[in-house]
């Protein structure tokens, strides 16, 4: 059977100023992937290649948290079946530069990113938000107004965004407009919520528009 590594709840993610400080834990199956040229050993169709597979699918569309730190879906996907090219640095100044294909790395901006879009799309505290626990909503149903806005800010803050909503846009149903230059990496990005949203999601239609 399958079986992996376990990392327990004291296992230092982020430090005390929000940065991170091992954010490789969000990339286990593309680092093996790196090391092996494959993701799972196990026989397809044996039990342990089944258990891998629905795990993995299960972490690409409800999120992966380690040590109370957490990442969406989207994000998980691209860390670990996204391969973009990547720019490989090199001592020699007199050697043009190369790019490999391979995971990306894991960046501030990508977990603000990805958990922008979920926070617009499912908000905080609906049935399908990824951000708060199962306790955490069954609790907001019983909450008064002030009591509901102020876990809904307890939620916010525990995520860490240096990019943070704004609180008019916490419920959900929203869309997102992000301003950037060009040759920012969000062609991959973007790709990926395209390849996980197929994999993860029934009947599933993206569309995606140029102008």
């Amino acid at each position: 059977m399958f079986t992996e590594q376990e990392y327990t709840l004291d296992r230092k993610i982020r430090d005390h100023t929000g940065k991170w400080i091992n954010s490789k834990v969000f990339s286990e199956s593309a680092n093996r992937f790196m090391r092996n040229k494959y993701y799972c050993a196990e026989p397809v169709g044996s039990p342990g290649y089944m258990e891998y597979w629905t795990r993995e699918l299960k972490r690409c569309e409800n999120g992966y948290e380690v040590g109370g730190h957490k990442i969406t879906g989207h994000h998980y996907e691209y860390l670990n079946y996204t391969h973009i090219k990547k720019v490989e640095a090199t001592d020699d100044e007199s050697s043009a530069a190369t790019k490999e294909t391979r995971p990306p790395d894991f960046w501030d901006g990508d977990y603000d990113y990805y958990w922008s879009i979920e926070i617009a799309k499912n908000g905080l505290l609906t049935k399908n938000a990824l951000a708060s626990s199962q306790l955490e909503k069954e609790l907001a149903k019983e909450l008064p107004h002030e009591a509901r806005e102020e876990l809904k800010r307890k939620i916010l803050a525990k995520l860490q965004l240096k990019v943070i909503p704004h609180p008019d846009f916490l419920e959900g149903g929203n869309h997102i407009t992000v301003g950037k230059s060009r040759r920012k990496g969000y062609s991959y990005k973007n790709a990926a919520i395209c390849s996980n949203t197929y994999n993860t999601v029934r009947k599933s239609l993206t569309i995606i528009g140029a102008f």
